[in-house]
Order: structure tokens, then C-alpha cells, then sequence
């Protein structure tokens, strides 16, 4: 009796955890987004006036359908290779989800079909995950071609692929090549699995269709208007992390996310920025994605910056280093812009 009761505690407490998991991805997250272009982060025009520096935002889950997207749920069950053997080939794409596998998962697709919605498009929040975007859509549906369909109006985003490898075409107003279009989640490339998951060396990438978000997240998208130039060499994700602040001084962390794209996929952070400029601005002021028109605060030694803690003592500021658009030759260091946050909000 004595076993049989404490096997009954030991599944009672189990129970929540269960519970817990079933809750990781709530349907409404914040999270904070930048969009760059070149060495700059974007600045958008009309009802919603915005400079996509670490924008925080609110999306609530809606259905992908009302865009055609059927064929890019989540899926709940299915986070990992469909076929490691040909980890090349649309066969490793991940099993599609439906409808009920993705109800209340908000992925990084929902927040990209937002934005457009909201700071593009100029849609009210409220307004935003209706469909608003539906009519300046492209999809090339590999997996569904029934599904398939152009836009009736001027193109602002087109998407191919299949599920777990969906592909931008085209996205925002960005010039051609799209291909030099990236994102990263926390400053770093999303996995779907790394070598080691798969059993096969080689990493695999997770496309925004299969990147479920918990909120607080840093997603930043980057794109490079040079052919060739997409994460090359240095091409990476610059971004700043709090170090200490003593004596009056505050100290800094610059780096770029580096990601091994020959084998693993996984990211790691480089000292690169050693010697570039720093800037800042109150967000109250932040009227220009041209990070060199914003204060000059100091330049990056090594990997650190220090600067009088007093300078930033009130208000809330972005902090950042200039991209690099690597546009006079194929290998200059290419770099989205990235910073921080000060406070931390």
C-alpha cells in the first residue's frame, strides 16, 4: 500500500509539469524587433511612423489561413528533420502542421506578417493578423500548388518553399537579391537541430514558419543590398550586452553573432567591432535609422566600451554601432547595425 500511494504522489506531481509544457507558448508575446538595410535600420513612413530599432510590439496568434499559408503551420509534433539523409532536399522539410497543431503558437511569421501590417501597411493593431496583407502577397506553394497564388496589387512580400524551409522571395521593399536576407532570434541563427540532433554533422536552419516565440525575444532582420554579400566573411549580426558599472563608469559589450554555415549552423560571438563608433539616442528622439546621425558616446576597444555612467542616467535610449553594407567590394565586412537597450526595457 505504502508503494502504491507513493507511486500516486509521484504521478500527481508530475501532472503540472505536463500542464506547464502544454502552456510554453502563450498566444499573445512582446517581443522586439529591428529591421536593418545595408548599414541602417529602416525608417518607415505613414499612419505609424517607426525606426525598426529594438521596436518592442504585442502579437496575438491568428490564423495563417486568412493568407493562404496553410501549407506553413506549426507543428507541435514535428520540431526536428523529416529525413535526415538529405538534409539538402525539400524531404528533410518538416511535417506540416494543420489548423489545431499550431492554435495559439505565435511563430517569428506571425510577428514579419505584423510588422508589414502595422508599420508598412499603416493597419491599426487591432486590425493587424485580418488579412490586411493577403492582396500585396505572392505565394509559390511547393507543397500545396493548389494553394498558390500572385498579388493583385504591387508586391511587397513573396514566399516559396515548404514547410520548415519557407522561403523570402521578397519581403518589405527591399531591393533584389532577396537571398541576402537574414534572421536571428537573440542574436542568434535559429536551429531547427544542430549536428549532434540529427546524427548527421551538419546542422539545419529553422525557417520563421517553424520558430514558435515565448515572448521577450530579440528578433532582428537584416537585409544586405549587395549580391554576395549576405553573411560573408564577417557579414553578421552586431549587438551590445551590459558588462558593470562601477566608479561612475558603465562598461559595455560589442560583438557580432558568427555562424559556422559550413557544418553546424551554430552561432558564436566575434570580437570584430574592435575601433568602431558608438552612438546613442533617446527614444524619444529616435528619428533616423542612420546610427552615425545619433550622439557620439565612444569607440569599441577590443570588445568593450566604457563611457560615465551619468552621460545616460535618465530616460530611456538605444545604444548602437553603424552597420556595414560592404557595398564597395565583395570582401568588406558586412554587418547589420545593432545595440541595446538603456535601461533595459
Amino acid at each position: 500500500m505504502l508503494a502504491v500511494l507513493l507511486a500516486a504522489i509521484m504521478i500527481l506531481g508530475f501532472m503540472p509539469q505536463s500542464a506547464k509544457a502544454d502552456e510554453t507558448y502563450p498566444d499573445h508575446v512582446t517581443v522586439y524587433l529591428s529591421i536593418s538595410d545595408g548599414a541602417e535600420y529602416v525608417q518607415t513612413t505613414g499612419t505609424y511612423p517607426q525606426v525598426m530599432a529594438l521596436v518592442p510590439i504585442e502579437v496575438s496568434y491568428f490564423d495563417l489561413g486568412q493568407y493562404g499559408l496553410n501549407s506553413f503551420y506549426f507543428n507541435r509534433t514535428a520540431n526536428g528533420y523529416y529525413e535526415p539523409a538529405n538534409y539538402y532536399t525539400p524531404e528533410s522539410d518538416l511535417t506540416p502542421g494543420d489548423a489545431q497543431s499550431s492554435a495559439g503558437v505565435v511563430t517569428m511569421l506571425h510577428v514579419l506578417i505584423y510588422a508589414m501590417e502595422h508599420f508598412y501597411l499603416g493597419e491599426d493593431d487591432e486590425d493587424c493578423g485580418q488579412g490586411a496583407l493577403l492582396p500585396y502577397m505572392t505565394l509559390v506553394d511547393e507543397y500545396d500548388s493548389t494553394r498558390s497564388y500572385s498579388a493583385t496589387a504591387t508586391e511587397l512580400v513573396k514566399i516559396s518553399g515548404t514547410p520548415g524551409s519557407l522561403y523570402f522571395d521578397k519581403y518589405w521593399d527591399f531591393a533584389y537579391p532577396s537571398y541576402n536576407l537574414n534572421y536571428f532570434v537573440d542574436y542568434k541563427y535559429p536551429l531547427a537541430s544542430t549536428g549532434t540532433d540529427n546524427g548527421t554533422g551538419y546542422g539545419w536552419g529553422a525557417t520563421a514558419d517553424q520558430i514558435p516565440l515565448t515572448g521577450g525575444e530579440i528578433i532582428t532582420l537584416a537585409h544586405f543590398p549587395t549580391e554576395g554579400q549576405y553573411l560573408e566573411n564577417e557579414g553578421l549580426f552586431a549587438h551590445a550586452s551590459f558588462v558593470s558599472t562601477e566608479d561612475g563608469l558603465t562598461t559595455l559589450q560589442f560583438n557580432n553573432a558568427w555562424v559556422d554555415f559550413g557544418i553546424t549552423f551554430e552561432t558564436t560571438d566575434r570580437d570584430y567591432l574592435d575601433g568602431q563608433d558608438v552612438y546613442y539616442c533617446n527614444l524619444n528622439n529616435l528619428s533616423s535609422g542612420d546610427v552615425t546621425t545619433w550622439t557620439y558616446l565612444g569607440q569599441i576597444n577590443g570588445d568593450e566600451l566604457t563611457f560615465t555612467t551619468s552621460i545616460l542616467s535618465s530616460g530611456n535610449y538605444i545604444i548602437a554601432v553603424a552597420g556595414v553594407d560592404g557595398s564597395m567590394v565583395v570582401t568588406d565586412t558586412v554587418c547589420a547595425p545593432g545595440g541595446m537597450l538603456w535601461p533595459v526595457q
